[in-house]
């Protein structure tokens, strides 16, 4: 059991460290930082939103957002919308966003193409299904705590 923990956190590790490394190289083309790739995406996806509901949408914190907003809205990716007030402010994609969203999904599905090849359609699902469970059960184990039969053997 030991191993297929230790061999699972090793290949989710390895493919995290991956896509962080392919989306900072993809980025550094617009001088942007890896994580302004999401964020880009999403806002193009949607059309106009919140950084509120930006922010659930990436699943990252408010703050996070809001630095990676800064540096988006300077160089010139994106506008703000009802800027009357820096609270429920829209946010669109200028022109250059536009353009650099669309290099951004087209660099981001040719990815996921050579990262898939081998895998069967069946075979894809299926792991798509078992990682969509397995991240659920995790995140119950995250909100309801460790087992204490699982703490068993260690000492503080």
């Amino acid at each position: 059991m030991l191993k297929r923990y230790e061999k699972f956190s090793l290949i989710i590790s390895e493919i995290h460290k991956s896509i962080v490394k392919i989306s900072s190289e993809a980025m550094r083309k617009y001088g942007l930082q890896g994580a302004s790739a999401h964020i880009l995406l999403a806002i193009h996806r949607t059309g106009a939103c919140t950084a509120a509901a930006l922010a659930r949408s990436v699943d990252k914190d408010k703050s996070e957002i809001s630095r990676v907003l800064v540096d988006l809205e300077k160089k010139g990716f994106i506008e703000k919308e009802n800027r009357e007030t820096n609270y429920r402010v829209t946010l669109r994609l200028t022109p250059v966003g536009e353009r650099a969203a669309l290099g951004i999904e087209n660099a981001a599905i040719s990815t996921v193409m050579s990262a898939g090849n081998g895998v069967s359609d069946e075979d894809r699902a299926t792991m798509y299904a078992c990682l969509d469970l397995i991240s659920k059960n995790l995140q119950t184990i995250c909100n309801e705590g460790l087992l204490e039969e699982g703490l068993d053997g260690i000492s503080e």
